[in-house]
């Protein structure tokens, strides 16, 4: 018995021995301890962007009809909004908006006014979509889990956009050429091949951005809009905004890594055949000889065919007898989705500027 009292003491001592210091064996030595603000751009950017191309293909073209899902089960198309229908959205923007927390505080810590802009400005790209979508959202209290905060309150859309636009105010003014950031660390703008250069891209960005939100609530005299935006237009040496193609906030996918099209590896069923064109869109595009028309779709049959945009359940094989145009496959890796926002839609901001005066 005293043999076996011994062995049980001398494994629990052997047991002790090896796991006292597992915790620091655990540990990776060469790993990064604590990341820069540079290191948190790249994947927040493309997360971002990949969100919100999903969320366009899978609720807006649908809604819009660009698209009708061959499907008895296409309830989006027939404006039966599901609670589960932006999900996706949701959970991908606010997760990314906790890697923007990070970058302020990092921007901060690090002495390098350029992040803290860059945070700020990306933040109000994510949220006003977030809250464009959804009205009254979590946001003062959101991205706060590090803190135990996992119940944020809801904040309502007037709120969102007052603060919004403040912080996209104040980061107009933050930008610094004398303050370095990563050309690598910068999917966006860091081929612009120099800092100077680079800094200036994101000054472009923000006040483009600051345009589309205060065109947004120009209405609203709150906000003050019209004379924000005449404030931004007649300054351009203070806050300068896109003025070519060259300077929008745009990534084309070269579909190598870490740069995919999000719907690279999808099959040619799931993207392309089981989505027809509404026969709204084929209408308009044929009326006018639009020259998209075959860069979006394909015909199965000699002639243009497409579904009506919220056809009844149970009807499915009527409407599709005979085979419908589709969905052009060609786009599953086309390099042209990576839009953030680009040149034109500023001159149609500044163009409804003008005609309200």
């Amino acid at each position: 018995m005293k043999k076996v009292i011994y062995a049980g003491i001398a494994i629990l001592i052997l047991s002790y021995g090896c796991t006292k210091d597992f915790d620091k064996l655990s540990q990776n030595p060469n790993a990064i301890k604590q990341g820069s603000a540079a290191t948190l751009l790249s994947q927040t950017i493309y997360n971002g962007l990949i969100s919100r191309i999903r969320a366009a293909r899978a609720v807006g073209n649908e809604l819009m009809g660009y698209t009708v899902y061959k499907n008895e089960r296409a309830y989006t198309q027939r404006f039966d909004i599901r609670n589960t229908l932006g999900n996706d959205l949701w959970n991908r923007h606010y997760t990314t908006l906790t890697n923007l927390e990070d970058m302020y505080n990092r921007g901060m810590a690090e002495g390098n006014a350029n992040y803290q802009a860059v945070a700020l400005t990306l933040k109000a790209w994510l949220v006003s979509e977030l809250t464009d979508t959804f009205r009254d959202i979590p946001y003062f209290e959101a991205s706060k889990g590090d803190s135990l905060n996992f119940l944020p309150a809801y904040n309502t859309q007037e709120e969102i956009y007052k603060d919004l636009l403040e912080n996209l105010d104040k980061a107009a003014l933050m930008f610094d050429n004398s303050k370095t950031m990563s050309a690598e660390g910068d999917i966006l703008y860091g081929s612009k091949g120099s800092n100077a250069l680079q800094v200036t891209a994101w000054r472009k960005f923000c006040n483009s951005l600051r345009l589309r939100l205060y065109l947004r609530v120009s209405n609203a005299p709150e906000f003050d809009g019209p004379a924000k935006i005449n404030e931004i237009v007649s300054n351009s040496s203070v806050f300068p905004i896109f003025t070519t193609a060259a300077d929008q906030a745009y990534i084309p996918f070269t579909n190598q890594e870490p740069l995919y099209n999000p719907y690279y590896n999808a099959t040619s069923g799931d993207f392309g055949v089981l989505y027809a064109p509404s026969t709204t869109i084929l209408q308009m595009m044929q009326d006018t000889a639009d020259p998209r028309l075959s860069q979006y779709y394909t015909r199965a049959v000699s002639t243009w065919t497409g579904i009506k945009s919220g056809f009844p359940s149970g009807v499915l094989g009527q409407v599709t007898e005979g085979g419908t145009s589709y969905v052009n496959y060609n786009l599953h890796d086309s390099p042209r989705f990576g839009v953030i926002m680009n040149y034109d839609e500023v001159q149609f901001i500044l163009a409804e500027a003008a005609l309200k005066g």
